[in-house]
């Protein structure tokens, strides 16, 4: 059955936007025919690739967190028409009635300047695999490197990782280099900065970091050594940290390469170390605390210290590490769970910012200290009321959260009247 076409000035606040480029496209990266990247505002992203691989089940699942009910109706924006209609159709399989399909896709509205687009704020920084194709061929990209980049394999003390395969050019990056090994803490700054000079890394210096998506699991002796993109993800806090201006992820890690056709070396290259790092370590000391200032984040009534653990690890069920045997959180710590930060193919969800907005709306709103270990099901529930309140566009702020309040919220409660929260 053909699917409706709406045209973009057709677009109405009835429609619900779904759109299924590629994360890179929603992020803002200017990929297909159109010279502007970014989203629709408002548009909740699904790309095509996630509806025809991951099981139907969990496709459903992941709509419905997005909003998408079998009711809701729907319009597609896709890189063109044949690429949102081949969506379309995988949504009416997965039994949503109500799908038509945005004219000309994202480039259609794109064209007009006066039509906005949203992006993450520095988009630049999570890239995609196109794009160090782009790079390591010589070929103009949007947001190129301030140097030739140093690409580095990261992982936690795997060099067999490493030699097993991995992009070409690329050195391997171990984060003890970074981290001493007892807690994984940052090292001191002299320490940072022999490891940096060692690593061929200046202050100046464009990296690119990315790891290997394994499948770490508690009944290895080091489940870290399987978890080279969270890794990826810490070297590049730490490189920040010290001063490095430009640290590049890519997004989805090996793993989003290799799907996109890239070839692997098995080839150990070494770093060609240089003579200066070029700054003092720390240049950027705000973007990590202490404990001095974590305990004044506790003791300021408008401080929130956030544990971004799994739901398990933060009510005390697990410690999260066979070799630590303490469980529980830091007292007066509320939940943010990291759960939010991944897609199931390795890739940082591009909606991370707004769901992590709204799980800080969430905290403000019932002030979640968690005495009582309030069920994730009642959390869940007052997430996708927040959720959808927050896309009115003429609220902001405390407005925002009151209304939340006021229009659903004592609903969710008297679902689960035992579990309501105390207020502070």
């Amino acid at each position: 059955m053909p699917h409706a076409i709406i045209a973009p000035a057709d677009l109405g606040p009835e429609h619900t936007i779904l759109d299924v480029r590629p994360l890179a496209a929603y992020n803002g990266w200017p990929l297909g025919d159109t010279e502007r990247g970014g989203h629709i505002p408002g548009a909740r992203p699904f790309p095509l690739d996630w509806l025809t691989t991951f099981p139907a089940d969990a496709v459903r699942a992941d709509l419905a967190q997005k909003g998408v009910a079998t009711h809701t109706a729907v319009v597609v924006c896709g890189l063109d028409e044949d690429h949102a209609r081949a969506a379309a159709r995988r949504l009416a399989d997965l039994g949503r009635r109500h799908v038509a399909i945005l004219e000309g896709g994202q480039p259609a509205w794109a064209a007009d300047s006066r039509r906005p687009l949203a992006r993450l704020a520095r988009w630049w920084h999570l890239v995609p695999p196109q794009w160090l194709s782009g790079v390591q061929s010589g070929v103009p990209v949007v947001a190129p490197p301030a140097t030739a980049p140093v690409i580095a394999h990261v992982n936690f003390d795997n060099a067999a990782d490493y030699r097993r395969g991995h992009i070409p050019g690329a050195i391997h990056l171990d984060t003890l280099a970074l981290e001493e090994p007892d807690f994984w803490n940052r090292r001191t700054p002299g320490e940072l900065e022999a490891a940096l000079r060692g690593l061929g890394i200046r202050h100046d210096t464009t990296v690119v970091l990315y790891g290997r998506c394994g499948q770490p699991s508690m009944e290895q002796p080091d489940p870290g050594m399987e978890a080279g993109q969270i890794a990826a993800m810490r070297a590049a806090a730490i490189l920040l940290y010290a001063g490095v201006k430009d640290v590049r992820v890519l997004d989805g890690g090996l793993g989003a390469w290799e799907r996109a056709g890239g070839e692997l070396s098995t080839a150990t290259l070494a770093p060609v170390p240089v003579r200066e790092f070029g700054v003092p370590i720390p240049a950027r000391p705000e973007l990590m605390v202490d404990m001095e200032e974590a305990n004044a984040i506790l003791a300021d009534p408008d401080g929130e210290l956030v544990s971004i653990r799994s739901w398990a690890e933060f009510i005390g069920e697990v410690s999260g590490y066979h070799y630590v045997l303490p469980r529980g959180r830091i007292d007066g710590a509320v939940v943010g769970m990291l759960e939010i930060g991944h897609g199931a193919d390795g890739a940082l969800r591009e909606d991370v910012l707004d769901l992590a907005e709204e799980r800080f709306l969430l905290l403000r709103l019932v002030r979640l200290r968690l005495e009582g270990l309030i069920p994730a099901q009642l959390l869940d529930e007052v997430a996708l009321v927040v959720r959808e309140v927050r896309r009115r566009p003429d609220l902001h702020g405390d407005e925002l959260v009151a209304a939340a309040g006021a229009a659903e919220f004592g609903n969710a409660t008297a679902a689960h009247p035992q579990h309501a929260p105390t207020l502070h």
